[in-house]
Formats: C-alpha cells, sequence, structure tokens
C-alpha cells in the first residue's frame, strides 16, 4: 500500500511512498513501516521518531505538537491523528 492509498492528499509529496504496516511502537518497526508517533502518557511518540527511521520506518506520520522544534524530514503532520486511530 503507499502512503496516498492510505492519507489521500493529506500524503503530499509522500504519496507514493510504500509501506507494508502501521506501528506505534518504534521498537516493533521493520523496513517499509509506518511509525505512528502520537502523544502518550509519558512523552509523545515523536522521542522515539529517530530509533524508527534507524529501524527501517518508511515514514513517520505524527499528530503535530509545539513541543517537537525538530521533525524528521521524512514525515506527515495528521491533526487529530490520536482521534482517529480510537
Amino acid at each position: 500500500m503507499t502512503l496516498g492509498d492510505l492519507l489521500g492528499s493529506n500524503a503530499g509529496v509522500h504519496g507514493s511512498v510504500e509501506i507494508t504496516d502501521l506501528v506505534l511502537d518504534s521498537r516493533q518497526v521493520t523496513p517499509g513501516s509506518a511509525f505512528v508517533a502520537v502523544p502518550g502518557i509519558q512523552e509523545h511518540g515523536l522521542s522515539h521518531a529517530e530509533d524508527a527511521l534507524r529501524r527501517g520506518a518508511a515514514i513517520i506520520i505524527y499528530e503535530p505538537t509545539s513541543v517537537f522544534s525538530s521533525i524528521p524530514e521524512f514525515s506527515i503532520p495528521v491533526e487529530g491523528l490520536s482521534d482517529r486511530l480510537g
């Protein structure tokens, strides 16, 4: 599946990126995964974005926050992502 298939126009320039699965835990990322970074009880998933990329994440899909000023290049902000995940 491509990011365009998953996110439609929200995928922007990353729409043709192929992803194998969606992962919320950076330790479970495998090459081709899309790492989904949302606020947690203790920290935001973006705290683990670099680890996810090292493990082979194709893209980071994240809920925007003002706490992080440095966002990985291969990432897509999605407003209200936590609510959309349920």
